[in-house]
């Protein structure tokens, strides 16, 4: 297949963001947010180049958006992650890097792609555009990989020696534990929101879970109206990770394009 997409571009948002623009002008934006300790393109393994060999992703641009995972609550990681969808959603041509396209192009969809603790945060952004009652929600889906918004184990990806303490220097360590406050609020503001008109793109449209995941608390439970999960053989950091010798993260995927 022949190159697809320009080489990257560096973006200025959050703490690190890459886009891929597709060669041909694109019709919708695929948004990749990585998950605790994660990092804008290394937690999604081959994606990168994988999807520019993807049929589907000819007309797609590919952001990968990275954030202080550790150092900051997930509301002000949501608050970074708003600003780039609200860029893709109604100004895109703002973006460092543009290519040259017809006048007034712009997304007609934009999924996020989230993995772990981002689940917290792209829905936590989600509802922040919905209470701003911004008028381009309807362009977002979802898409989670071994979801945390069920609460997790967050301590075991941790070194044992430098446990002590973590969750005191780390906000988001707490916020990720079982029953949390975060947790909570994340499921009563969704459960609410989700009553009323206009709000069906709250839902996630596929939910992934790595049949080895010993992190997530209560993985294969549905979070409000979400879609029923999908398993596939991965521990939680293989689940968002495809390679040209494991390709169901990329399947899944697939099936949300």
């Amino acid at each position: 297949m022949p190159q697809s997409h320009h080489l990257p571009t560096r973006l200025t948002f959050g703490k690190e963001c890459w886009a891929y623009y597709s060669i041909q002008p694109a019709d919708s934006a695929v948004v990749f947010v990585h998950g605790l300790q994660g990092h804008a393109t290394g937690t999604w393994m081959q994606f990168q180049s994988l999807l520019q060999n993807e049929a589907k992703c000819v007309r797609k641009d590919l952001f990968f958006f990275g954030y202080h995972s550790l150092r900051r609550s997930s509301r002000s990681s949501a608050s970074s992650l708003l600003q780039l969808l609200q860029v893709l959603s109604d100004r895109v041509e703002e973006l460092d890097g543009w290519p040259v396209r017809p006048n007034e192009a712009e997304y007609k969809r934009i999924l996020v792609v989230a993995h772990s603790l981002d689940t917290i945060v792209s829905r936590r952004a989600f509802l922040m555009a919905w209470d701003n009652r911004f008028n381009w929600t309807g362009k977002l889906k979802l898409m989670l990989y071994a979801p945390a918004h069920l609460g997790g184990r967050p301590l075991n990806i941790i070194p044992k020696r430098l446990k002590r303490g973590m969750e005191f220097l780390f906000p988001t360590l707490e916020e990720l534990l079982d029953d949390s406050k975060t947790i909570r609020s994340l499921q009563s503001d969704t459960t609410r929101a989700l009553r009323k008109k206009g709000s069906q793109f709250l839902k996630a449209v596929k939910v992934v879970h790595g049949q080895r995941d010993n992190i997530i608390s209560e993985a294969g439970a549905t979070f409000c109206a979400d879609a029923p999960s999908v398993w596939i053989d991965a521990d939680h950091f293989q689940v968002c990770k495809p390679t040209n010798s494991f390709l169901p993260p990329l399947d899944r995927l697939r099936e949300a394009l």
